[in-house]
């Protein structure tokens, strides 16, 4: 549509050219011509002329003239015998997979792309992707023995691939889980890794396929452990993993024999996806999430590999579990303001299917584990959503609750497909602590949140700055709600529980034989010409041409050394060649 014209009555406004500027304003309109009490995503939540009119009539309570139509929403109220145990397989791993308090957010390493040498190629900034981001380290190094595999097949295979295996080696330690039975649910939505061959210019051979398919993600895990499952990989952007969590769950009740492997990974190896979420509008500049912040302008991405175990828990055996899950629920928003736009009453919906469907008896939750990835409306939509679902249980207890609000994704980045299992292991660890970490890059609280969680008397909103202590429930243990959504419709939430003393196995620490396999670069078979440097400006720019042929040794490390198809040799490895 063209601004201006006019708009079906139930077409989005956004179709019509609105923005989110102009959708504050029509809110602020109508609050000030016409007495009305609607927030600053109204426009947002009920984007047609048709639906906001149907808001207005529901809320206020009168009769209208004209004829509205309402879909009626069913919440199912199902029930399940047996709670879900969700033992966090995260403990025994290397340093550079951890979550820091601090800031893990640096420079793109070298191993990715170069960016100093995009930025020289590009002189319009909004073709070179944003050189910061939360990136793990490490990632080519891999020990292909241990799972029975030959270097050859493990140079070409995505390195997500190998970080699961790595992941479900330690869980099934860690966890002793049998083979039947034993679902796996992985989530990964990221397919840069296929593009590695063509640059380095590999040919298609034998493990092309099964390198980088993202099928064969899940297919892998369960081929190399032996579970017979079911066996899935799940790409609902960033939804994913929480999505697998959900099937994992539902799967282990449909038996009580049954148990599940779920959660994901994300890595990033090209620079152009990057760039494609950019230029959509998604990147904050500097590559840093600002949650619930006034300055949130987009998300920085983060990279991670979690997996969770999933298992059946009867009777006595339960009260000795630490972490329980007690359902969850996915739903899409549907037709709403736009694909990529969260939809406010759609999260309040699945929550309530959460609430709804919950074995225990909750009167109340204490702590939220949100997505919010710190953009201006998106992170008020979700917290409206949020309190608005629990605000009728605790207005059952006839006192002010508190709820703690917490987000990690001002240290760590927003992992993307596996930022569903991260929300649902920070929750772990904080209700295992009784606390909860501090938010990240919080300076100035976002304006638009007080606007949209204003009505809400029975709950105390606390958005800490600094690590802070939950209140200890003797009855029942803290209640975590974990909410996850998607740029392309999808919502999912989960809810858990803490009690009990834990009994997760204690493992001695696993020792790798890892070696650097990466997918081998183009190298010359012979040095022509070297550019020397040297502190003296007169010597600065020297050539000197020679014709070496090289031997594998130092071509090896010469491979090691190549940066953008360069190789940058030090004057050592020249001498061994001479």
């Amino acid at each position: 549509g063209v601004i201006g014209h006019d708009v079906q009555s139930d077409e989005p406004l956004m179709a019509a050219g609105l923005d989110s500027l102009g959708a504050t304003e029509i809110a602020h309109i109508l609050n000030e011509r016409y007495g009305f009490e609607v927030s600053s995503t109204f426009v947002i939540d009920y984007p047609s002329i048709d639906m906001m009119v149907g808001s207005i009539v529901e809320t206020m309570n009168i009769d209208a003239e004209m004829e509205v139509s309402h879909s009626v929403k069913e919440v199912q109220t199902t029930r399940f015998f047996d709670d879900v145990d969700f033992i966090q397989a995260l403990c025994a791993f290397g340093e550079f997979r951890d979550i820091r308090e601090a800031e893990s957010v640096g420079t793109v390493p070298f191993e990715r792309w170069d960016h100093s040498h995009l930025d020289s190629l590009h002189d319009n900034l909004s073709d070179v992707p944003v050189r910061f981001a939360a990136y793990l380290h490490g990632v080519g190094n891999f020990d292909p023995s241990a799972f029975r595999m030959f270097r050859p097949e493990a140079m070409l295979m995505d390195p997500q691939q190998r970080l699961l295996l790595e992941e479900t080696l330690s869980l099934k330690q860690q966890t002793s889980f049998e083979r039947d039975g034993v679902g796996c649910y992985i989530a990964c939505c990221s397919l840069d890794y296929t593009r590695m061959p063509s640059v380095q210019s590999i040919p298609i051979g034998t493990y092309s396929f099964t390198s980088a398919a993202l099928s064969v993600v899940s297919g892998r895990t369960s081929f190399c452990f032996g579970l017979r499952g079911p066996s899935l990989t799940v790409d609902v952007a960033c939804a994913s993993s929480l999505v697998t969590t959900h099937l994992g769950l539902r799967y282990t009740r449909e038996n009580k024999r049954n148990s599940a492997v779920c959660g994901g990974a994300m890595i990033s190896f090209v620079p152009t996806s990057t760039l494609s979420l950019q230029n959509a509008g998604f990147l904050s500049d500097d590559g840093r999430c600002k949650s619930f912040d006034a300055a949130a302008d987009g998300y920085g991405r983060g990279e991670a590999c979690r997996l969770a175990y999933i298992s059946n828990v009867e009777g006595e055996e339960s009260s000795t579990r630490n972490i329980v899950l007690s359902s969850s629920a996915v739903n899409h928003s549907g037709f709403s303001s736009s694909l990529t736009a969260p939809n406010g009453p759609a999260q309040e919906d699945v929550i309530q299917q959460s609430i709804s469907m919950s074995n225990s008896e909750l009167s109340a939750i204490h702590m939220l584990q949100t997505h919010c990835i710190g953009t201006a409306l998106g992170d008020p939509i979700e917290l409206k959503a949020c309190f608005t679902s629990v605000k009728s249980l605790h207005s059952e207890i006839g006192q002010i609750s508190n709820v703690a609000v917490s987000s990690r994704k001002g240290a760590t980045g927003h992992q993307e497909a596996a930022a569903g299992i991260m929300l649902l292991h920070n929750a772990v660890k904080s209700l295992q602590s009784n606390t909860v970490p501090g938010i990240n890059n919080l300076r100035g609280v976002n304006p638009y949140i007080a606007d949209q969680i204003s009505g809400i008397p029975s709950v105390s909103l606390a958005l800490p700055r600094t690590r802070q202590m939950l209140a200890y429930q003797e009855r029942g243990g803290n209640v975590a709600c974990v909410n996850s959504f998607a740029a392309q419709g999808t919502n999912s939430n989960i809810l858990m529980k803490c009690y009990g003393d834990s009994n997760i196995r204690k493992h001695s620490p696993m020792f790798w034989n890892k070696e650097n396999v990466w997918l081998p670069l183009v190298c010359p078979k012979k040095i022509k010409q070297v550019l020397f440097t040297s502190s003296d400006p007169s010597l600065k720019y020297s050539k000197a041409v020679f014709d070496i042929p090289l031997n594998s040794v130092v071509s090896s490390r010469a491979a090691e050394m190549c940066v953008t198809q360069r190789c940058i040799l030090p004057s050592g490895v020249i001498l061994d060649a001479i």
